[in-house]
C-alpha cells in the first residue's frame, strides 16, 4: 500500500499509515517526504539511529493521541528527551502516568536542593572569591566556624557542644534546691515572702564549684566569639548575623551579671537593679540557640531544617486552621455560656481554652458547664484532632523523602571517593 510508511529506527523496522503520523502536525515525523534526509531510497525507507524502545512510546502518541508510561518502563528524563526530539509535547502523556513520567526529574530536582541546601549552611561563613586572606587565618577560621572542615573542627565541635549543654544544663540545675546551699544570712529580709522561687533565691546560693564551671564555659565562650571575630574574612556580615547577636548577648549579660553579683552583694534589695538583674537572667535562656547553631551542620538537622522549608505551605495552613478555630470555639463558647455562670467570663479567656482543645491536651483550668458548651467543646475537640493531624504527615513524608535523598547523596559521595583513592 502507498500510504504505509516504513520508519527503521536504530535497525528495528516499524511500519504505519500515513494519516497515522499526519495526525500530530508540527512534530518531526508528520512533514515525512521523499525529500528527506533520512529517506533512503534504495530500500524505500526512513532510517533514525535513535532508541527503538522508546520509540514505541512515540507511536503510541501518533495512534492513540496520548503515551502510557510506567516509572519501572522507562525514565521519565531519556523519554523526555526523546519526545523532543520528536516535536512532540509533554501534553500527550496519559494523565494516569503522569506521576511516573515526572517522578525522576522531581528526584533529580530534589537532589540538586539537597545538595545546594547542605553547601549553603556549610560555606555561608567562607570568604568570598574576592577577598584576599591568608592560609592560616583561612584555616582557622574554619577551624572555629565550620565543623565539618577538617577532623580537629569537628572534634572541636564536638566539644563546644558539650560546653553548651553543660552551660544549659548548670543554668536548669541553679533553680532545683538540691544544688544550692543556705545562706547564713538571707539577702534581704524575707518576712512574708511566699513566693518560693524568690525565697530560693534569698536564703540560698549556688554551690561555688558549679558557679566556678558556669563562669569557665562563659569564658570559654567570650574567647571563641572573639577569636572568631577577629578571624572573620567579613566583619559586617559577621555582626549581623542572627547567631553571632545571640552569642554575644548572652555572654555580656554573664559578664554583667558576674559583676553585679560581685560588687553589688545587696543587689536584690533595690528594685531598679533587681530588675536588671531579672533582665540579665532571661537573656541567660538564649544559650540554648547555641545548640541549633552548632547542630545545624549535622545531616540530620540540615535535613529537618530543609524539610521545614519545603513544607511552609502546611506549617503556614497549621498556624492559619488553629488560628481560625480559636477565633471560632473562643466566640461560640463565650455565647453558648453566656446566660449562666461559667470561666468564659470574656472571648480571649476562650482563645487559651480553644487552643488547649484544639490540640488535645486539655489542661482543664478551664472547660465548660452546661449542655451546649459541651457540645460546642466536644465539636472543637474533633475540629482540632483534624485540623492538626492533616498538615503533620506531610511535613514527616516531607523529611523521609529528604533523608532517603541525602543518604543516597552520601553514598554516593563515598563511592566516588573510594574510586579516586583506586585511581591515584
Amino acid at each position: 500500500m502507498e500510504d504505509r510508511i516504513t520508519l527503521n529506527v536504530g535497525g528495528v523496522k516499524f511500519q504505519c499509515r500515513a494519516d497515522t503520523l499526519r495526525s500530530l502536525p508540527g512534530t518531526k515525523l508528520s512533514t515525512l517526504s521523499a525529500e528527506n534526509d533520512a529517506y533512503d531510497a534504495a530500500v524505500g525507507e526512513y532510517y533514525f539511529d535513535r532508541n527503538p524502545t522508546l520509540f514505541n512510546y512515540i507511536l503510541d502518541a501518533y495512534r492513540y493521541g496520548r503515551i502510557h508510561v510506567t516509572a519501572e518502563s522507562v525514565c521519565g528524563l531519556v523519554l523526555k528527551e526523546e519526545l523532543e526530539y520528536w516535536g512532540i509535547g509533554e501534553e500527550y502523556i496519559a494523565d494516569c502516568c503522569w506521576a511516573a513520567f515526572v517522578a525522576k526529574e522531581r528526584e533529580i530536582k530534589m537532589r540538586n536542593e539537597v545538595i545546594n541546601f547542605f553547601d549553603k549552611i556549610d560555606n555561608e561563613s567562607a570568604p568570598k572569591a574576592d577577598q584576599c586572606i591568608s592560609r592560616w587565618r583561612l584555616g582557622a577560621w574554619n577551624f572555629l566556624e565550620n565543623p565539618m572542615s577538617s577532623m580537629p573542627a569537628k572534634l572541636w565541635a564536638f566539644f563546644f557542644l558539650a560546653a553548651v549543654i553543660t552551660s544549659v544544663t548548670l543554668l536548669v540545675m541553679f533553680t532545683h534546691r538540691s544544688f544550692r546551699i543556705n545562706l547564713v544570712v538571707p539577702k534581704r529580709n524575707v518576712t512574708g515572702e511566699t513566693n518560693p522561687k524568690m525565697l530560693l533565691q534569698l536564703t540560698t546560693t549556688p554551690y561555688p564549684m558549679l558557679v566556678n564551671i558556669d563562669i569557665a564555659c562563659m569564658v570559654l565562650f567570650g574567647v571563641e566569639l572573639l577569636l572568631r571575630f577577629i578571624l572573620s574574612p567579613d566583619k559586617k556580615k559577621f555582626v549581623l548575623s542572627f547567631y553571632n547577636i545571640i552569642d554575644c548577648l548572652c555572654v555580656l549579660s554573664t559578664l554583667c551579671l558576674t559583676i553585679v553579683e560581685f560588687t553589688n552583694p545587696s543587689y536584690l534589695t533595690d528594685d531598679r537593679l533587681f530588675g536588671f538583674v531579672y533582665f540579665l537572667s532571661v537573656l541567660g535562656v538564649m544559650r540554648t540557640i547555641r545548640m541549633i547553631k552548632l547542630a545545624r551542620h549535622f545531616t540530620g538537622m540540615k535535613i529537618l531544617l530543609l524539610a521545614l522549608k519545603a513544607s511552609l505551605r502546611e506549617v503556614l495552613l497549621l498556624i492559619m486552621l488553629i488560628v481560625l478555630g480559636m477565633l471560632f470555639f473562643s466566640t461560640l463558647i463565650y455565647f453558648a455560656e453566656f446566660f449562666q455562670e461559667s470561666h468564659f467570663v470574656n472571648i480571649p479567656i476562650g482563645f487559651w481554652w480553644s487552643i488547649v482543645t484544639m490540640t488535645t491536651v486539655g489542661y482543664g483550668d478551664k472547660h465548660p458547664s452546661s449542655g451546649w458548651g459541651y457540645l460546642v467543646g466536644a465539636i472543637c475537640a474533633l475540629s482540632g484532632m483534624l485540623s492538626t493531624g492533616l498538615p503533620i504527615p506531610v511535613i514527616a513524608s516531607n523529611f523521609n523523602l529528604y533523608y532517603n535523598v541525602a543518604r543516597a547523596i552520601t553514598i554516593d559521595r563515598k563511592k566516588g571517593e573510594k574510586r579516586k583513592k583506586l585511581t591515584n
